[in-house]
């Protein structure tokens, strides 16, 4: 379920615009001023898969996260890339990987 605008716009939030929208996204955390989150999984095979999702949905979107790979485990962090800060599509695409699970 997508609560967040469709591809979101990118213009910088506000910090009150942020504590709301993480609240649709509440497994995601705030770093270093991006949007940070973390998945197990119980075999590479299953890691791979689900990073592998991930790069389907950001070409899709043209909103390309980090994505790190580690044994049975991807991390990524979003942000906006043009304006170096966070923005709506940064949360939209936070909560389309998250359905991707």
């Amino acid at each position: 379920m997508v609560l967040i605008q469709e591809k979101g716009t990118q213009q910088p939030l506000t910090d009150e615009q942020i504590k709301t929208l993480l609240k649709i996204v509440p497994t995601w955390q705030i770093i270093e001023e991006k949007l940070w989150n973390d998945y197990d999984f119980p075999d590479f095979k299953q890691t791979m898969a689900f990073a592998n999702k991930i790069a389907q949905l950001a070409e899709k979107e043209n909103h390309h996260p980090t994505i790190t790979i580690s044994q049975n485990k991807v991390e990524v962090e979003i942000f906006t890339h043009s304006s170096n800060n966070l923005s709506e599509k940064d949360f939209s695409l936070a909560e389309k990987i998250d359905a991707l699970k």
